[in-house]
C-alpha cells in the first residue's frame, strides 16, 4: 500500500482543503471516498465544501444524502469505504486498518514526521509526506 499524507495547517485547513479535494479530483479517476471518524466530522467536511470558496462548486454528497454515488465525484462516508472510488482519509488511525493500492490521508494533528516515517516503515508502507509550512508552502519528507 502506498501512503500519501498530507498534514495541512489547521490554521488554514477551511481554505486548503476544498483546493486539494478538487486536485485530487483531477488526478484521480473513479471519484474520491472521504472517510471521517463520525458524523459529526461528515457534517463539518460536508458544509467545508459547500462554503471553502466564494465562487467554487465540488459536487459531492455525505453518505446519507439521497444521491446515487456516480452523480458524484465526492462522496464523503463515515468510516465506510467505498469501493471503485480513492480513498481520502481524514484520521491515520482509520488508514492502518484499510488495504489499498494507493491512499490519501489529511492529518490537522501535524504529528512528528520521524515518527510517523517510522511507523510506516516499521509496516513497510510505500510512504511520501507533505507538510504545509507557515504561509500555505508545502515541504515534501
Amino acid at each position: 500500500m502506498e501512503i500519501n499524507l498530507y498534514q495541512i495547517q489547521h490554521a488554514l485547513f477551511h481554505k486548503t482543503f476544498g483546493n486539494f479535494i478538487i486536485k485530487l479530483c483531477d488526478f484521480e479517476k473513479g471519484g474520491l471516498c472521504i472517510i471521517c471518524q463520525d458524523d459529526a466530522q461528515v457534517k463539518k467536511i460536508d458544509d467545508m465544501l459547500w462554503t471553502f470558496a466564494q465562487l467554487s462548486f465540488l459536487p459531492h454528497a455525505a453518505y446519507y444524502d439521497d444521491v446515487k454515488q456516480g452523480d458524484v465525484p465526492v462522496i464523503i462516508t463515515n468510516k465506510q469505504y467505498i469501493k471503485g472510488r480513492v480513498p481520502v482519509y481524514m484520521s491515520l488511525s482509520l488508514v492502518m486498518q484499510a488495504q489499498h493500492e494507493k491512499t490519501f490521508v489529511i492529518d490537522v494533528e501535524f504529528q512528528n514526521v520521524n515518527s510517523l516515517k517510522n511507523r510506516f516503515v516499521k509496516e513497510r508502507l510505500s510512504h511520501k509526506i507533505f507538510r504545509q509550512e507557515q504561509f500555505g508552502k508545502w515541504r515534501t519528507y
